[in-house]
């Protein structure tokens, strides 16, 4: 999977795999390969000091977490993937109830910590 990491977008890379692209209004070609999978909880581990401090991040931090999910189910890491599910819960249970507080955005970093520590 390529992975975009741009101001006006982040996520997965959306464009066909075509050598020559007519017409393109992207011209650098900022798709890179996903990361390790211990940078990718590094940098979801940082990312939540974004969540506490901007709300439209909530989405993008949301999107990491599903990718590095999957990442982390797909190398057979159960015991980081047991703590992300719990992040995931987290953020949708206070998504349905309102606003993530301090508390949780402690929590969540805690979890993300603790995911981190269960590859090593």
């Amino acid at each position: 999977m390529r992975w975009v990491e741009a101001r006006s977008y982040v996520g997965p890379d959306r464009r066909k795999a075509v050598k020559f692209r007519w017409l393109e209004r992207r011209k650098a070609d900022l798709a890179t390969h996903l990361p390790a999978i211990q940078v990718m909880l590094r940098q979801l581990h940082l990312r939540v000091l974004d969540v506490a401090t901007a709300r439209e991040a909530v989405e993008q931090f949301q999107l990491r977490l599903d990718v590095a999910s999957h990442s982390v189910r797909e190398a057979g890491e159960q015991e980081a993937a047991y703590h992300l599910s719990l992040i995931a819960a987290k953020l949708e249970q206070r998504r349905a109830e309102g606003e993530l507080t301090s508390h949780d955005i402690q929590e969540v970093q805690e979890q993300s910590a603790a995911a981190l520590c269960a590859l090593r």
